[in-house]
């Protein structure tokens, strides 16, 4: 949202209260966007503890007065937009009546998705993070296999993908070197910069990059991490090869067509030899 409304001309600044942007991101992915978010004109500022915001006159806007690294700040704004998250709406549902539990991140579920009511379920948004329609569809899925009596295997989170839509964007399949390391995983990374990619060259947005995490020993990959134009379009391969466990060298040895930025699955792979 900071990026949309940069490009359509208003001065942005973006208070951040952890230490970098994105913190579930890939930290390397996370910092060059942060370099991007800079380079648009958009003042940011991280490691931020907001105290006030306060109505000045009609003119003159809300004044927002923050702390960072000791030392008392403030920025003068128009408008102040305030994304703390989301959290499940419950209200209305009639829970109270039933013996449905509601934790911190939302309604308590077994491992099938099962209230403490027998017979309820609950998925998606509901059962809390993470909160993505895709993710919401998979658990449905699953659990109407699940009350059919089939075989429901229950998507797992560290097999999840997803998308953030900046420019660029960033898609996300499996775990980050960060998760899989305090996991307990012995990984190694593969990159590919698509400053060298002749699609990214073509749509003229260069700027980018791709990162392979795989387990040293077994070589399996672990998480695909993406930040570039269009990077939504290659979490399907992305998830793909994250779910079935496939090996850097199955991806190397898959022969994609060029000039395409799937490209960069397989020479990044091919790094990892």
């Amino acid at each position: 949202m900071a990026q949309i409304f940069a490009r359509l001309g208003s001065q942005v600044t973006l208070l951040q209260g952890a230490a970098r942007i994105l913190e579930p991101v890939d930290p390397a992915l996370a910092d060059l966007l942060a370099r991007r978010i800079e380079g648009d004109g958009i003042t940011l500022r991280t490691g931020v503890r907001v105290h006030s915001i306060e109505a000045q006159t009609q003119s003159d806007g809300l004044q927002v007065r923050y702390t960072r690294e000791g030392r008392t700040e403030q920025a003068r704004s128009d408008i102040v937009a305030v994304v703390a998250g989301r959290q499940p709406n419950v209200q209305g549902l009639g829970l109270e009546s039933t013996s449905v539990r509601l934790g911190r991140h939302g309604v308590q579920v077994d491992a099938t998705l099962q209230t403490d009511e027998p017979g309820i379920y609950a998925t998606g948004d509901l059962a809390g993070q993470p909160m993505f329609a895709h993710w919401a569809t998979a658990q449905a899925l699953a659990v109407a296999r699940h009350m059919l009596g089939h075989d429901a295997p229950y998507p797992r989170p560290e097999h999840n993908s997803a998308v953030i839509f900046s420019f660029p964007e960033i898609g996300m399949a499996g775990l980050t070197e960060e998760a899989a390391r305090g996991a307990g995983l012995d990984v190694a990374v593969a990159e590919y910069d698509y400053q060298g990619d002749a699609r990214a060259q073509i749509g003229a947005e260069a700027f980018g990059r791709l990162r392979v995490v795989y387990e040293r020993t077994s070589r399996c990959i672990v998480g695909l991490h993406a930040l570039v134009n269009s990077a939504a379009d290659l979490m399907g391969e992305a998830a793909l090869a994250v779910r079935q466990g496939l090996r850097v060298d199955d991806l190397a040895s898959a022969i994609d067509p060029h000039p395409t930025l799937t490209e960069a699955f397989g020479l990044a792979a091919l790094a990892a030899r």
